[in-house]
């Protein structure tokens, strides 16, 4: 229903979920992915695409027929400029219907991160939760949809989404090649979603602690009530928590055990935060595309 009838879907959201907090909710979001924005140093220009339409808080079929029509105003008013081509930061149009996107999605050719309304819900995300239960697992969402963009098909294009010469140069240096052959020692049912794993996990755990973190003297609690764990073991079980639970199979990703074991296994900081003892043999090194040694 997100997929065929988007706005309806989120006025009924909008009306009767998020009619009293949604604005603290979206708000909580931009400031978390600005935050994983500054800590990797990347800059993802964003504007909005509805800015220019009349919306109405009332008329339903009014608002339709007001999306239908800033669509075509965008598209006229690119073919009026002269050598005119589409601005891709303003303009965007969801036209895949057929296929059901009710969790956040990156799209390379339009540069973009959308997250559906619906997503926006407890028990994924909630403005009254505790900081590091967003960051680790809303944060870890957004992460996972940045790193995209970096990824070995995602670095192919630049930031207006057309092919990139510097992306190809980047991903045939022998860094980006050896990181590409660490994340596929285990075989993978989509190799640039591993990545998006793997370095989607590192980026939000460095946002939330900082990248020179130090677990060992790290004592933070995030409730007074809880004594077993400390704030780093919270935000791995927290993300973890995410996939726990009866789903339909994603034909684009590892089977959700797999996903987990792999992205806490690469991420240098999970073994300290739980103490674990060292391997008894040599293990192998750990994945990190963009990561700061």
């Amino acid at each position: 229903m997100r997929a065929l009838l988007p706005l309806g879907m989120n006025y009924l959201y909008k009306r009767y979920v998020y009619r009293h907090r949604d604005l603290l909710d979206t708000k909580q979001l931009l400031l978390i992915f600005d935050s994983l924005k500054i800590i990797c140093e990347w800059g993802i220009f964003q504007r909005s695409h509805y800015e220019s339409a009349n919306f109405s808080d009332s008329l339903f079929l009014g608002n339709i027929l007001e999306a239908l029509s800033l669509r075509t105003r965008l598209q006229h008013d690119a073919l009026r400029l002269p050598h005119s081509r589409l601005d891709l930061h303003l303009y965007y149009v969801n036209d895949d219907v057929v296929k059901a996107r009710t969790s956040p999605f990156y799209e390379n050719e339009r540069n973009t991160i959308t997250v559906p309304l619906i997503f926006l819900q407890w028990p994924l995300f909630d403005s009254r939760q505790h900081h590091i239960f967003q960051f680790s697992l809303m944060g870890g969402v957004l992460a996972h949809e940045l790193t995209h963009a970096f990824e070995q098909e995602g670095i192919l294009f630049d930031a207006d989404g057309n092919e990139s010469p510097v992306g190809l140069q980047i991903r045939e240096t022998k860094v980006f090649q050896n990181a590409i052959k660490c994340a596929a020692r285990t075989p993978a049912v989509s190799l640039k979603e591993r990545l998006a794993d793997l370095n989607g996990l590192q980026l939000a755990y460095d946002t939330f602690f900082g990248p020179n973190h130090n677990s060992q003297n790290f004592e933070y609690r995030p409730y007074a009530f809880e004594s077993e764990f400390k704030a780093p073991q919270l935000f791995h079980l927290s993300y973890a928590q995410f996939f726990c639970g009866i789903l339909p199979p994603v034909l684009g990703h590892d089977r959700d055990d797999v996903r987990v074991n792999l992205s806490v296994g690469n991420l240098r900081k999970f073994s300290l935060d739980f103490k674990c003892p060292p391997p008894a043999v040599q293990s192998p090194p750990v994945c990190e595309l963009w990561r700061p040694k």
